[in-house]
């Protein structure tokens, strides 16, 4: 199980409050379809610029190579960057104090 650690009850608010803001607006952007728009441009962006720049030559193989190369390098992105694949819940947060001695002993040195 992934466990957090904070040291203040500060820490445990901000943790779960930007957590739970991320997965809702993550699902705004799924559900509506935003989520796939730099998809879409980079696809369009590759097959506009072969075009317009090889002028009457074949710019298919150019285009698909291109296309090839940016999907792939943005699902790679995509999947480390974006998706949301852990939920946080607040029993998987524990708090600790960071200043706590721990039950350490004070050692006095003999002068």
């Amino acid at each position: 199980m992934f466990q957090v650690h904070v040291g203040s009850l500060l820490e445990v608010y901000t943790t779960l409050f930007g957590w739970s803001l991320y997965n809702t607006f993550y699902d705004v952007l799924s559900m509506t379809g935003v989520l796939y728009f730099p998809f879409l441009m980079a696809l369009y962006k590759n097959w506009k610029e072969p075009v317009m720049s090889q002028n009457g030559k074949d710019a298919a193989l150019t285009s698909q190579r291109r296309m090839q190369y940016s999907v792939i390098s943005m699902i790679i992105v995509f999947s480390f960057a974006v998706l949301p694949f852990i939920n946080l819940n607040l029993a998987d947060i524990s708090y600790y104090k960071a200043c706590d001695d721990g039950g350490a002993t004070l050692v006095q040195e003999n002068t």
